[in-house]
């Protein structure tokens, strides 16, 4: 069985058309979550994780550190580009808890898709 999950093309529309904290979640969850053999999502997490964590170093070059030392849901700013400070430079299993940094996490899975599709594609000829 292929790990597969939904298609992101409906991804924004689905999250601009929630009402509550609750559906959010739930679209959030929708996109984040593979259906395959429990090793198959640990893989593909782990690989969301390292994504992450790339896309943290990269902004760490580019002179960004995180916005805040303990961030919580009712921090409203999640970057400031003049003092180079940003809240997502936190790891996936922070962003998980905390709503309004969740709705990335679907990004960090694109990044992987989109990796997994041109390996596909060099190694098949597809």
């Amino acid at each position: 069985m292929c790990a597969t999950r939904p298609d992101m093309k409906n991804y924004a529309t689905e999250l601009k058309n929630c009402q509550t904290t609750t559906e959010r979640t739930a679209v959030i969850r929708k996109y984040c979550t593979y259906q395959g053999t429990k090793e198959q999502t640990n893989i593909l997490f782990n690989l969301a994780k390292t994504g992450h964590l790339r896309w943290c170093a990269m902004a760490a070059l580019m002179g960004y550190v995180p916005y805040y030392e303990n961030i919580q849901e009712e921090d409203v700013c999640l970057y400031d580009t003049m003092q180079k400070k940003h809240a997502r430079m936190v790891d996936i299993q922070t962003m998980q808890t905390i709503p309004s940094l969740q709705e990335t996490i679907p990004f960090d899975y694109t990044i992987v898709d989109i990796c997994l599709y041109m390996a596909n594609g060099m190694i098949f000829g597809k």
